[in-house]
């Protein structure tokens, strides 16, 4: 599971998560949420993943979602 910032089709600024079903290095499955910090970080906790990333807040990668939603951060996005 996957969760970062993005940008809709009218270029404002949502929240993404993605899950992807990984066998043995093939994908079997992906599935997409975008919308409000709120919804999306409530929607990824609520799906089993081996992993719950998100986009480093500071450098660059991913890096574990943390325990409370109050704890995450996110870079800004470059307009």
């Amino acid at each position: 599971m996957y969760v970062h910032k993005g940008r809709d089709l009218h270029r404002r600024v949502v929240w993404v998560a993605t899950w992807i079903d990984e066998i043995t290095g093939h994908t079997t499955g992906i599935d997409q949420l975008e919308g409000t910090r709120e919804t999306v970080l409530a929607w990824a906790r609520s799906r089993p993943a081996a992993a719950h990333l998100i986009t480093a807040a500071h450098g660059s990668g991913w890096v574990p979602l943390p325990d409370s939603d109050d704890d995450v951060e996110l870079p800004p996005l470059a307009d």
